[in-house]
Protein backbone atom coordinates (compact mmCIF):
# COMPACT_ATOMS: atom_id res chain seq x y z
CA UNK A 1 0.00 0.00 0.00
CA UNK A 2 1.30 3.46 -0.92
CA UNK A 3 1.79 5.76 2.14
CA UNK A 4 -0.51 8.52 0.83
CA UNK A 5 -3.78 8.58 -1.08
CA UNK A 6 -1.93 9.39 -4.32
CA UNK A 7 -2.40 6.90 -7.16
CA UNK A 8 0.33 8.38 -9.37
CA UNK A 9 2.83 5.58 -8.74
CA UNK A 10 0.31 2.79 -9.43
CA UNK A 11 -0.73 4.62 -12.59
CA UNK A 12 2.94 4.39 -13.65
CA UNK A 13 3.39 8.11 -13.96
CA UNK A 14 6.95 9.49 -13.86
CA UNK A 15 8.32 10.07 -10.36
CA UNK A 16 8.05 13.81 -10.90
CA UNK A 17 4.27 13.35 -10.51
CA UNK A 18 4.58 12.23 -6.86
CA UNK A 19 8.07 13.17 -5.57
CA UNK A 20 8.65 16.57 -3.93
CA UNK A 21 12.04 18.12 -4.78
CA UNK A 22 14.05 20.32 -2.43
CA UNK A 23 14.28 24.10 -2.75
CA UNK A 24 16.88 23.58 -5.49
CA UNK A 25 14.05 22.28 -7.67
CA UNK A 26 15.93 19.27 -9.03
CA UNK A 27 13.35 16.47 -9.43
CA UNK A 28 15.76 13.76 -8.24
CA UNK A 29 16.46 15.58 -4.95
CA UNK A 30 13.35 14.02 -3.39
CA UNK A 31 14.46 10.47 -4.17
CA UNK A 32 16.56 8.10 -2.05
CA UNK A 33 20.35 8.18 -2.17
CA UNK A 34 23.07 10.74 -2.85
CA UNK A 35 20.70 13.16 -4.50
CA UNK A 36 21.47 16.44 -2.74
CA UNK A 37 24.26 19.05 -2.55
CA UNK A 38 25.86 17.91 -5.81
CA UNK A 39 25.91 14.32 -4.58
CA UNK A 40 27.51 15.08 -1.21
CA UNK A 41 24.36 14.63 0.88
CA UNK A 42 22.54 11.35 1.47
CA UNK A 43 18.73 11.23 1.65
CA UNK A 44 17.52 8.17 3.55
CA UNK A 45 13.99 7.96 2.17
CA UNK A 46 11.70 9.53 -0.40
CA UNK A 47 9.73 12.78 -0.17
CA UNK A 48 6.14 12.42 -1.40
CA UNK A 49 4.45 15.60 -2.53
CA UNK A 50 1.05 16.95 -1.51
CA UNK A 51 -1.91 16.53 -3.85
CA UNK A 52 -4.61 18.07 -1.69
CA UNK A 53 -4.56 21.57 -0.15
CA UNK A 54 -6.66 23.64 2.22
CA UNK A 55 -7.74 27.18 1.41
CA UNK A 56 -4.61 28.36 3.20
CA UNK A 57 -2.50 26.16 0.89
CA UNK A 58 -1.58 23.72 3.66
CA UNK A 59 -1.48 20.02 2.69
CA UNK A 60 -4.35 17.81 3.81
CA UNK A 61 -3.34 14.45 2.30
CA UNK A 62 -3.96 11.54 4.65
CA UNK A 63 -0.95 9.41 5.59
CA UNK A 64 -1.58 5.67 5.23
CA UNK A 65 0.12 2.71 6.93
CA UNK A 66 1.73 0.49 4.28
CA UNK A 67 1.77 -2.83 6.19
CA UNK A 68 0.23 -4.21 9.38
CA UNK A 69 2.39 -3.65 12.43
CA UNK A 70 2.84 -2.20 15.89
CA UNK A 71 3.34 1.50 16.56
CA UNK A 72 6.89 1.61 17.91
CA UNK A 73 7.27 5.35 18.46
CA UNK A 74 5.39 8.63 18.08
CA UNK A 75 7.05 12.04 18.32
CA UNK A 76 4.39 14.74 18.53
CA UNK A 77 6.76 17.62 19.35
CA UNK A 78 7.92 19.09 16.01
CA UNK A 79 10.90 21.02 17.37
CA UNK A 80 12.50 17.89 18.85
CA UNK A 81 13.60 16.43 15.52
CA UNK A 82 14.50 17.20 11.93
CA UNK A 83 11.70 14.71 11.19
CA UNK A 84 9.21 17.01 12.97
CA UNK A 85 6.15 15.04 14.02
CA UNK A 86 6.91 11.46 13.06
CA UNK A 87 5.64 7.95 13.54
CA UNK A 88 7.62 4.70 13.40
CA UNK A 89 5.83 1.38 12.91
CA UNK A 90 7.50 -2.00 13.43
CA UNK A 91 6.46 -4.72 10.96
CA UNK A 92 6.64 -8.48 11.55
CA UNK A 93 8.20 -9.16 8.15
CA UNK A 94 11.23 -11.40 7.64
CA UNK A 95 13.48 -9.70 8.54
CA UNK A 96 11.49 -7.14 10.53
CA UNK A 97 11.56 -3.65 9.08
CA UNK A 98 10.34 -0.31 10.34
CA UNK A 99 8.43 2.24 8.28
CA UNK A 100 8.72 5.92 9.17
CA UNK A 101 6.37 8.80 8.35
CA UNK A 102 7.74 12.29 9.00
CA UNK A 103 6.85 16.02 8.85
CA UNK A 104 3.20 15.36 9.75
CA UNK A 105 0.93 18.29 10.57
CA UNK A 106 -1.01 16.08 12.96
CA UNK A 107 -1.02 12.55 14.32
CA UNK A 108 -4.33 10.70 14.45
CA UNK A 109 -5.45 10.40 18.11
CA UNK A 110 -5.75 6.60 17.78
CA UNK A 111 -2.03 6.25 16.97
CA UNK A 112 -0.17 5.61 20.21
CA UNK A 113 2.99 3.69 21.04
CA UNK A 114 2.28 -0.03 21.42
CA UNK A 115 -0.98 -0.03 19.43
CA UNK A 116 -1.40 -2.73 16.77
CA UNK A 117 -2.48 -1.26 13.43
CA UNK A 118 -3.68 -2.70 10.12
CA UNK A 119 -2.45 -1.78 6.66
CA UNK A 120 -4.48 1.14 5.37
CA UNK A 121 -4.88 2.75 8.80
CA UNK A 122 -4.79 6.55 8.68
CA UNK A 123 -1.78 7.64 10.73
CA UNK A 124 -2.20 11.38 10.38
CA UNK A 125 -2.06 14.26 7.95
CA UNK A 126 0.78 15.39 5.71
CA UNK A 127 2.53 18.57 6.78
CA UNK A 128 5.80 20.45 7.03
CA UNK A 129 6.71 20.10 10.70
CA UNK A 130 10.42 19.98 11.59
CA UNK A 131 13.02 21.67 13.79
CA UNK A 132 13.73 23.84 10.75
CA UNK A 133 11.51 25.79 8.34
CA UNK A 134 9.75 23.97 5.48
CA UNK A 135 7.71 26.34 3.28
CA UNK A 136 4.13 25.54 2.32
CA UNK A 137 4.96 24.80 -1.31
CA UNK A 138 7.45 22.12 -0.20
CA UNK A 139 5.19 20.36 2.31
CA UNK A 140 5.64 16.60 1.94
CA UNK A 141 5.80 13.20 3.58
CA UNK A 142 9.32 11.94 4.27
CA UNK A 143 8.95 8.15 4.06
CA UNK A 144 11.49 5.49 5.04
CA UNK A 145 11.67 1.72 5.27
CA UNK A 146 14.67 0.13 6.94
CA UNK A 147 16.45 -1.51 9.87
CA UNK A 148 17.43 -0.43 13.40
CA UNK A 149 21.14 -0.62 14.17
CA UNK A 150 21.25 -1.30 17.92
CA UNK A 151 19.19 -1.72 21.08
CA UNK A 152 22.04 -0.01 22.97
CA UNK A 153 21.74 3.34 21.23
CA UNK A 154 21.58 5.31 24.49
CA UNK A 155 24.88 3.79 25.67
CA UNK A 156 26.45 4.79 22.35
CA UNK A 157 24.92 8.27 22.54
CA UNK A 158 26.30 8.77 26.05
CA UNK A 159 29.88 7.85 25.14
CA UNK A 160 32.52 10.51 25.38
CA UNK A 161 35.05 11.42 22.69
CA UNK A 162 38.43 12.68 23.96
CA UNK A 163 36.89 13.06 27.40
CA UNK A 164 33.99 15.20 26.15
CA UNK A 165 30.34 14.26 25.54
CA UNK A 166 29.71 13.05 21.99
CA UNK A 167 26.55 15.17 21.79
CA UNK A 168 25.52 18.37 23.56
CA UNK A 169 21.76 17.72 23.48
CA UNK A 170 19.61 15.04 25.07
CA UNK A 171 18.46 12.02 23.07
CA UNK A 172 14.68 12.48 23.14
CA UNK A 173 13.73 9.55 20.90
CA UNK A 174 15.28 6.48 22.49
CA UNK A 175 16.25 3.73 20.03
CA UNK A 176 14.06 5.40 17.38
CA UNK A 177 16.45 8.32 17.00
CA UNK A 178 17.19 8.86 13.28
CA UNK A 179 20.90 8.16 13.83
CA UNK A 180 19.97 4.62 14.86
CA UNK A 181 17.87 3.95 11.75
CA UNK A 182 19.20 2.92 8.37
CA UNK A 183 16.84 3.10 5.43
CA UNK A 184 16.83 1.19 2.16
CA UNK A 185 15.29 2.54 -1.04
CA UNK A 186 11.49 2.28 -0.58
CA UNK A 187 10.82 3.13 -4.20
CA UNK A 188 12.71 0.02 -5.33
CA UNK A 189 10.42 -2.07 -3.10
CA UNK A 190 7.33 -0.57 -4.76
CA UNK A 191 8.85 -1.03 -8.21
CA UNK A 192 9.24 -4.75 -7.45
CA UNK A 193 5.60 -4.92 -6.30
CA UNK A 194 4.43 -3.12 -9.44
CA UNK A 195 6.50 -5.40 -11.70
CA UNK A 196 5.25 -8.54 -9.92
CA UNK A 197 8.79 -9.53 -8.88
CA UNK A 198 8.51 -8.79 -5.15
CA UNK A 199 9.13 -11.94 -3.09
CA UNK A 200 9.59 -10.57 0.41
CA UNK A 201 11.70 -8.18 2.45
CA UNK A 202 14.74 -10.45 2.52
CA UNK A 203 14.91 -10.71 -1.27
CA UNK A 204 14.34 -6.96 -1.59
CA UNK A 205 17.21 -6.11 0.77
CA UNK A 206 19.52 -8.56 -0.97
CA UNK A 207 18.57 -7.35 -4.46
CA UNK A 208 20.88 -4.36 -4.20
CA UNK A 209 24.42 -5.38 -5.10
CA UNK A 210 27.25 -5.70 -2.59
CA UNK A 211 29.29 -2.49 -2.79
CA UNK A 212 31.97 -3.46 -0.27
CA UNK A 213 32.80 -6.10 2.33
CA UNK A 214 34.22 -5.42 5.79
CA UNK A 215 35.92 -7.82 8.19
CA UNK A 216 35.50 -7.11 11.89
CA UNK A 217 37.54 -9.19 14.35
CA UNK A 218 35.23 -9.51 17.34
CA UNK A 219 33.67 -12.42 19.23
CA UNK A 220 30.65 -10.23 19.95
CA UNK A 221 27.29 -11.19 18.46
CA UNK A 222 25.65 -7.78 17.94
CA UNK A 223 22.00 -7.43 18.92
CA UNK A 224 21.47 -6.36 15.29
CA UNK A 225 22.09 -9.90 14.07
CA UNK A 226 20.08 -11.40 16.94
CA UNK A 227 17.14 -9.27 15.79
CA UNK A 228 17.75 -9.97 12.10
CA UNK A 229 18.97 -13.60 11.97
CA UNK A 230 17.71 -13.85 8.38
CA UNK A 231 20.79 -11.82 7.36
CA UNK A 232 23.16 -14.60 8.51
CA UNK A 233 24.89 -16.35 5.61
CA UNK A 234 25.61 -19.39 7.81
CA UNK A 235 25.11 -20.43 11.45
CA UNK A 236 27.37 -18.98 14.15
CA UNK A 237 30.15 -21.57 14.69
CA UNK A 238 29.60 -23.60 17.88
CA UNK A 239 33.35 -23.85 18.61
CA UNK A 240 33.82 -20.12 18.90
CA UNK A 241 33.48 -16.92 16.94
CA UNK A 242 36.50 -15.02 15.60
CA UNK A 243 34.66 -12.23 13.86
CA UNK A 244 32.49 -11.22 10.95
CA UNK A 245 32.66 -10.66 7.24
CA UNK A 246 29.86 -8.19 6.46
CA UNK A 247 28.55 -7.28 3.02
CA UNK A 248 27.19 -3.73 2.66
CA UNK A 249 25.10 -2.03 0.03
CA UNK A 250 26.34 1.25 -1.44
CA UNK A 251 24.36 3.23 1.11
CA UNK A 252 25.39 1.22 4.14
CA UNK A 253 22.81 -1.52 4.72
CA UNK A 254 24.74 -4.41 6.36
CA UNK A 255 22.84 -6.91 4.26
CA UNK A 256 24.77 -10.18 4.65
CA UNK A 257 26.74 -11.45 7.69
CA UNK A 258 29.29 -14.27 7.47
CA UNK A 259 30.44 -15.53 10.91
CA UNK A 260 34.13 -16.51 11.05
CA UNK A 261 35.50 -19.34 13.19
CA UNK A 262 37.91 -18.62 16.02
CA UNK A 263 41.61 -18.51 15.14
CA UNK A 264 44.54 -18.28 17.55
CA UNK A 265 46.71 -15.19 17.64
CA UNK A 266 44.28 -12.66 16.20
CA UNK A 267 43.43 -9.76 18.49
CA UNK A 268 39.99 -8.18 18.75
CA UNK A 269 39.10 -4.77 17.41
CA UNK A 270 40.58 -5.08 13.94
CA UNK A 271 38.49 -3.71 11.08
CA UNK A 272 39.57 -4.07 7.49
CA UNK A 273 38.12 -3.44 4.04
CA UNK A 274 38.24 -6.81 2.26
CA UNK A 275 36.68 -5.99 -1.09
CA UNK A 276 34.82 -3.31 -2.98
CA UNK A 277 33.02 -2.98 -6.28
CA UNK A 278 33.65 0.41 -7.94
CA UNK A 279 30.68 -0.11 -10.27
CA UNK A 280 28.23 -0.55 -7.39
CA UNK A 281 29.89 2.17 -5.30
CA UNK A 282 29.56 4.70 -8.10
CA UNK A 283 31.80 7.64 -8.82
CA UNK A 284 30.14 10.19 -6.52
CA UNK A 285 31.50 11.46 -3.19
CA UNK A 286 28.53 10.34 -1.07
CA UNK A 287 27.66 8.85 1.39
CA UNK A 288 30.89 8.54 3.41
CA UNK A 289 30.83 4.75 3.47
CA UNK A 290 34.12 4.13 1.73
CA UNK A 291 36.30 6.88 0.33
CA UNK A 292 39.25 7.15 -2.00
CA UNK A 293 42.43 8.49 -0.39
CA UNK A 294 45.69 8.58 -2.33
CA UNK A 295 44.20 6.14 -4.83
CA UNK A 296 43.05 3.65 -2.18
CA UNK A 297 39.60 2.93 -0.78
CA UNK A 298 39.37 3.46 3.00
CA UNK A 299 36.57 3.32 5.57
CA UNK A 300 34.56 6.56 5.56
CA UNK A 301 33.25 8.51 8.54
CA UNK A 302 29.65 7.34 8.18
CA UNK A 303 30.68 3.69 7.90
CA UNK A 304 32.81 3.99 11.05
CA UNK A 305 29.81 5.40 12.88
CA UNK A 306 27.61 2.55 11.64
CA UNK A 307 30.16 -0.01 12.83
CA UNK A 308 30.47 1.71 16.22
CA UNK A 309 26.69 1.40 16.63
CA UNK A 310 26.59 -2.23 15.50
CA UNK A 311 29.39 -3.25 17.85
CA UNK A 312 28.63 -1.01 20.86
Amino acid sequence: MWPTTSQAFWEEKPYTAYIQPTAAGKPESGLYGCVRSQGHKFHEGIDIRAEQRTRKNEPKDKIILILPGRVAYVNDTPGDSAYGRYIVVDHATSPRVYSLYAHLSEVDPSIRQGVTVDAGTVLGVMGRSANHSIPKYRAHLHFEVGLRLTDRFQAWYDQTVSGKPRFSSKNKHGVWNGMNLIGADPLSLYEQVLAGTYSGVQAWLQSEGTAFTIEVVSAQVPDFIRRYPELLASPIPPKGLRGWKIEFTRYGIPKRWHPLEVTEGIRAGMISLLAYDPEVLGAGPCPGMVQIKEGQYILGKRLRRTLSLLFI
